[in-house]
């Protein structure tokens, strides 16, 4: 019966444990920072990026159509 209670909390931890590893690898968060290289996190970086660079534009007059041109081109920094 001991034995059995210990296999079942060391099934129970191990499967807490990959669950948590899993969860931190989908959400981009390893050891406390994110983790640059996952894909989603990649375009999560690009377009906070647009955002804050069209907010700067507009905050200092600077004009974001002119001739339906973009002002951050096409596709900036993409990789």
């Amino acid at each position: 019966m001991n034995e059995s209670v210990w296999l079942g909390a060391y099934l129970i931890s191990v499967v807490v444990l990959i669950w948590v590893g899993q969860m931190r690898y989908r959400h981009g968060i390893w050891d406390g920072a994110f983790n640059q290289s996952l894909p989603h996190v990649q375009r999560a970086m690009l377009a906070y990026d647009d955002e804050r660079a069209m907010r700067i534009f507009e905050d200092n007059g600077i004009p974001l159509a002119i001739g339906g041109a973009d002002p951050l081109g096409p596709d900036p920094d993409r990789r």
